[in-house]
């Protein structure tokens, strides 16, 4: 009997959670996998979409060699890309940007019929602090620190200039040349009038002497006329003597610290826009099919000429007097944390024998010899040519 009960509860429990698993199929509360294959898509071809294949600079005309084309999924294709089949309208269009290669060509990037190419300026006007200008001047091995500055180095710049005297009024060089005058000769009995006033010029140096009328020359006296002298008295004979110069009046030169502390922005000239393109895609070159043939050696690189400072206005100006005038800049290269400027003393034959102790050689009786009137650097003993 006990037993009875006992089957009769477990099959109302079992027959309870049946009922519950049924309830919950039939309103969807469990998953229910049905397996049914997905019909697949037909998928579109992709189109041919015309992209740069090298690095174009701004304002760059479009060739053939320059394009070319890569597929491109369809269903992104936008009316701004090209296409292969409109690749021949892009010939001779320019662009308005700076190009990457690979990047695919758009209408906005092209300058159209009529517009001007966007001026940008360069990138190394950005490295001119405001208030400031670039300026070029001339070097070589030696006024420029053997070419040791870089860009941004910090130089300073001496200027040394060869100065004359000047007559104010003629403005050339002293001493003057002299003239004869010639006192005009008896009146010409036809017209009654006095015959024009002759003067023969003379050269400065003991040259052949042209006079002005007829323009025919004529040697010198031993003393030629037209030399502008000077009368002194013999100290022996206590005669007048006149004194005329043995030669041109020589120049004095002179040498100064004319500026300080300029930043170097570039040695050498500026890279155009068309070497820049070329540098940023490198050619390939052909290797030689020959074991036995040898690469010839890369010519050797040319030195620079110039070189670009970075300086205020003011400071152009004079260094552009400076070079027209004929003055010689020397560069010297100093470090980029020294920011003092001291006022320098301009450097004269005088200053140089005063400060630095060069005392003026005495006559003697003696000298050596060979006779030196130049001085040159000695050639070394390995370069001396028999």
């Amino acid at each position: 009997m006990r037993r009875g009960r006992i089957f009769f509860i477990l099959a109302f429990f079992l027959l309870i959670v049946l009922a519950g698993v049924l309830l919950v199929t039939q309103r969807g509360f469990l998953p229910f996998t049905r397996s049914s294959q997905a019909t697949p898509m037909p998928t579109a071809p992709p189109v041919q979409v015309v992209v740069v294949t090298q690095n174009l600079p701004k304002g760059y005309r479009l060739t053939a060699d320059v394009l070319g084309v890569i597929p491109w999924d369809q269903a992104s294709i936008t009316p701004a890309l090209f296409t292969e089949e409109e690749l021949p309208g892009l010939i001779n269009r320019v662009t308005k940007y700076s190009l990457e290669s690979g990047t695919p060509v758009l209408e906005s990037m092209l300058v159209t019929e009529g517009e001007q190419v966007e001026m940008s300026g360069s990138s190394w006007a950005l490295n001119i602090p405001p208030g400031s200008v670039a300026v070029s001047i001339p070097i070589d091995r030696l006024s420029s620190v053997s070419y040791a500055p870089r860009s941004g180095d910090h130089v300073d710049v001496i200027g040394t200039m060869l100065v004359v005297d000047l007559d104010t009024d003629f403005q050339s060089i002293l001493p003057n040349h002299t003239g004869v005058v010639i006192a005009s000769g008896p009146p010409d009995p036809v017209s009654e009038q006095n015959n024009p006033l002759t003067v023969q010029i003379a050269s400065l140096l003991k040259e052949s002497l042209k006079n002005a009328e007829t323009g025919e020359t004529t040697s010198p006296d031993p003393i030629p006329l037209g030399i502008y002298g000077k009368v002194v008295i013999d100290p022996v004979l206590g005669q007048p003597v006149y004194l005329v110069p043995s030669e041109n009046q020589r120049p004095r030169m002179v040498s100064q610290m004319v500026l300080q502390n300029c930043i170097v922005l570039q040695i050498g000239d500026f890279p155009t826009e068309e070497e820049l393109a070329v540098t940023a895609t490198p050619v390939p070159q052909e290797q030689p099919t020959d074991q036995g043939q040898q690469i010839e050696e890369a010519a050797a690189p040319q030195r620079p000429i110039v070189i670009t400072l970075i300086v205020n206005p003011q400071d152009a100006i004079g260094l552009n007097y400076m070079i027209y005038s004929g003055a010689q800049l020397t560069l010297t290269l100093r470090n980029p944390n020294d920011n003092e400027r001291l006022n320098r003393e301009a450097v004269t034959l005088q200053y140089l024998l005063e400060n630095y102790q060069i005392p003026i050689p005495v006559r003697l009786p003696y000298g050596i010899h060979p006779r030196i009137d130049d001085l040159k650097l000695p050639t070394p003993p390995d370069q001396v040519q028999e």
